[in-house]
């Protein structure tokens, strides 16, 4: 997770930097030309960065729910099988982020934080029993379950409250090609909750 979370960060902050940037002013004399299609090519950047983001606080939210978010899944596969055919907001880039992004995931059948929590919950249920026939062993190894069951069970409930995408109404940025507006990102959560 801890990997995801640097990503996260890195994504983010690319992201922020691009929407920030200035639009072409009428009133420059440096004017070459190219300016419409630098100004669509960081949009087409924009979109490619804020679906990896999504992408990866999907997964994000996986690895700690164990609830997978099969729109999401369906979304990324598509765009990827078009970004292979040259198709989409900035294909190469696409490829490249969503290469990262699956060299994050967990292996397969690793489980959740939610049912590594479980496990643990059981585990402990059979060690109380022990414990509580004398069994000394058990009791020492009660106490340390029940840290760690303590500390993963933190570290659960603060990772399902960190709101890492949450929109924000104050910073809008017109899309070139249909007009609409685009929203920026509030700013990230303290590192306390990144682990």
């Amino acid at each position: 997770m801890q990997g995801q979370a640097k990503q996260l960060a890195e994504w983010r902050e690319k992201t922020v930097n691009l929407l920030l940037m200035p639009l072409v002013d009428e009133e420059q004399t440096d004017l070459k030309g190219d300016e419409y299609e630098t100004s669509t090519k960081q949009q087409d950047e924009v979109y490619v960065y804020v679906d990896a983001l999504r992408a990866l606080i999907a997964d994000r939210h996986d690895i700690i729910t164990g609830q997978q978010n099969e729109l999401i899944k369906h979304e990324m596969n598509v765009a990827f099988r078009q970004a292979k055919e040259g198709q989409g907001h900035s294909p190469e880039l696409l490829i490249e982020l969503l290469t990262v992004r699956n060299g994050l995931l967990p292996e397969k059948g690793s489980g959740s934080a939610r049912s590594l929590i479980t496990e643990i919950r059981e585990f402990k249920a059979g060690l109380r029993s022990a414990a509580e026939k004398g069994n000394y062993r058990a009791a020492v190894e009660l106490l340390i379950v029940n840290g760690a069951l303590e500390k993963l069970h933190r570290m659960s409930v603060e990772q399902t409250k960190v709101r890492l995408f949450e929109p924000i109404s104050h910073c809008r940025v017109p899309d070139l090609q249909t007009g609409h507006v685009l929203r920026a990102f509030a700013p990230m959560p303290s590192p306390k909750y990144m682990l």
